[in-house]
């Protein structure tokens, strides 16, 4: 969504959804904060931009195409690690039930939300994983 090189300062943020619209409505949520915002549409396109990015945050979509959003996730925090990484992992689902929160905190998701979210709860989700950055 953004080529210019981000500020020191900025989040530098993955969107992964294979919805399109669903990237738009998230970015226009985060529109005026200190955020670098970059969108993905595919699992494989999220794990090279992730490699190429090293964002401080994705946003990843449980139901994106195959391997699925929960398995993305996994994938996302071992490349972390390896690369001695911190990036703060935030599914975003549609989905509700218990079992999927619980699933994606197996795979190395630090929280969930689930769409649509209001400006107000996606602010409160960031300021408590990047206290004083936004």
């Amino acid at each position: 969504m953004n080529g210019a090189l981000p500020k020191p300062s900025q989040l530098k943020v993955l969107i992964a959804d294979d919805e399109e619209d669903h990237i738009t409505l998230l970015g226009l949520n985060l529109r005026g904060t200190a955020c670098d915002i970059h969108s993905a549409t595919t699992p494989e396109d999220c794990l090279r931009m992730y490699s190429a990015l090293r964002p401080d945050l994705v946003f990843l979509d449980v139901d994106m195409g195959f391997p699925g959003g929960f398995v993305t996730a996994g994938k996302l925090r071992e490349a972390a690690r390896k690369a001695k990484h911190d990036v703060k992992i935030i599914m975003y689902t549609a989905r509700k039930q218990r079992d999927d929160v619980q699933r994606a905190q197996k795979m190395g998701a630090d929280d969930y939300l689930v769409k649509p979210v209001s400006r107000e709860a996606l602010m409160e989700k960031l300021r408590a994983l990047f206290p004083g950055r936004l």
